[in-house]
């Protein structure tokens, strides 16, 4: 359960293409957080395709709807 792989480095200014694959997605695992990145998104089973551009370095944080599975972006 949660999310696998949890933690990614990427770039700061560097566009993210961040692809989602949605298993077992029930209850507060459907939902996915990550208010930096502007994304705020019910998964569905399969692909589920997010883009955004960091424009700041530190921790992009996201979660499921109730932040019992977490998971971040370290920019650089």
């Amino acid at each position: 359960q949660g999310y696998n792989p949890s933690t990614f480095t990427i770039k700061q200014g560097v566009p993210v293409k961040w692809v989602v694959n949605g298993v077992n997605v029930l209850g507060c695992q459907s939902g996915l957080l990550a208010p930096q990145a502007n994304i705020q998104a019910t998964l569905k089973t399969g692909e589920n395709v997010f883009e955004f551009t960091p424009a700041q370095k530190g921790s992009v944080n996201f979660s499921c709807s109730m932040g019992m599975f977490r998971g971040s972006f370290n920019v650089i």
